[in-house]
């Protein structure tokens, strides 16, 4: 069986984009097993023309099946060449913040944050704070026949929704799909009776609005001017990071740490392994922020995944010699000397409590106060300590990540 692994040009392309192409150009694929991909299928499923074995997650062989033709090959490694050359260009997306974005920020040839165009829907007066609209603008290499570019613009809105998300002291929003629906008041008069209705979640400009930089967000050959502009105010880092995430004013405006530019240098820099093992972190801090609102067992859970996300793996000190089991440092132990290091001028005294709660959420053993008490405001020490970790542990979280990106090497040092 010929192995088309270099013939394809698999180590320079993604493996997902890569899957894409032989799947488009194929019209099918299906698994032979949990580590083998068939594309091409014959009519009786006994065929196929490409075949993609896996090991460890990786995509390790591409084989030709008695299908595949000198076509086909001709005509995806055409398509793959086609993909290694497409120019990068600027897209734009819609996200959302608590204060209201004023000024812009740019970050070398990479993003750039800007205000939506002055006629976009806005908050109402009646509702000050969130759901502030603000424009990223990124660059992602597309393509004029815009094959992958779905794919790959979406794979870069996530990465940078979940790395800003992480250095922006309040956080950002991203409305993925447009799809959820919910029960929602409807705006009314003070006079006027409460009306509500089962609305579709989105955000769209009018018809007519001099968009700009949204206009067409897959053909952009450079960030939009930022003329009339003022750059986003800066924050000394100490400062931003440690203060109490609220609004003190109604005219408050989106702020960023001085050394923003650091934290992304620093990310980009770093190796494949450490910008993946920061971003399993950003999502974790994303998704505890998210489903706090719901339950603050499962947002409590994602809080301390993101910090395990970046603690080493455990080292074995030996065996033993009755279970046969590696020895070493517990985690309670690996978790209270992760925060010494990393959370240096944060509270973490509350880690083994929050640790050994933690336990009982993820193994079922447990519910917080507030999720079998919605209503109830608690007066127990039990409800006490419990929301004392929900106002803790997000900063604390937040200053674990800040500081362990601080310390990541260049991937080229």
């Amino acid at each position: 069986m010929i192995n088309l692994f270099d013939a394809l040009r698999a180590g320079e392309i993604d493996a997902v984009e890569l899957s894409e192409i032989a799947t488009w150009h194929f019209h099918n694929a299906n698994f032979s097993n949990p580590t083998e991909v068939l594309f091409g299928l014959g009519p009786d499923r006994r065929t196929h023309a490409l075949k993609f074995v896996y090991r460890n997650q990786c995509l390790a062989q591409i084989l030709a099946g008695s299908a595949l033709k000198a076509a086909d090959i001709d005509t995806i490694r055409a398509t793959i060449d086609r993909e290694l050359r497409a120019p990068f260009r600027i897209g734009t997306q819609v996200f959302f913040a608590v204060p209201s974005v004023a000024g812009w920020f740019r970050y070398r040839d990479t993003l750039q944050i800007l205000p939506v165009p002055t006629g976009s829907p806005l908050p109402r007066e009646a509702i000050p704070f969130g759901g502030q609209p603000f424009l990223l603008q990124f660059k992602f290499r597309s393509n004029q026949e815009s094959m992958l570019n779905t794919l790959r613009r979406g794979v870069q809105v996530r990465k940078l929704h979940l790395l800003l998300n992480a250095l922006l002291e309040f956080g950002i929003v991203w409305l993925q799909e447009g799809n959820r629906f919910h029960w929602v008041l409807l705006p009314h008069g003070a006079d006027e009776p409460m009306t509500t209705a089962y609305c579709q979640e989105m955000y769209a400009f009018p018809p007519g609005l001099n968009a700009g930089p949204i206009a067409d967000e897959f053909r952009g050959d450079s960030f939009a001017p930022i003329d009339g502009l003022d750059p986003l105010e800066s924050v000394d880092p100490q400062a931003y990071y440690s203060r109490q995430p609220a609004i003190s004013t109604l005219d408050r405006k989106l702020e960023v740490p001085s050394n923003l530019e650091t934290l992304l240098d620093r990310f980009f820099s770093s190796s494949a392994d450490d910008r993946d093992r920061f971003l399993r972190a950003c999502f974790w801090l994303y998704h505890a922020q998210t489903v706090l609102q719901d339950s603050s067992s499962a947002g409590l859970t994602a809080f301390l995944r993101a910090v395990e996300s970046l603690m080493p793996d455990p080292k074995s000190t030996g065996t033993c010699p009755c279970c046969k089991r590696s020895l070493g440092r517990g985690a309670r132990e690996r978790l209270r000397e992760f925060l010494d290091e990393f959370a240096q001028g944060s509270r973490h005294s509350s880690a083994t409590l929050y640790h050994e709660l933690r336990n009982k959420l993820t193994h079922g053993g447990s519910l917080t106060f507030s999720d079998l008490n919605p209503t109830v405001i608690g007066l127990t020490q039990r409800a006490n300590e419990e929301r004392r970790l929900r106002e803790e542990v997000g900063p604390i979280v937040r200053v674990v990540l800040i500081n362990w990106l601080q310390k990541r090497p260049s991937a080229d040092a």
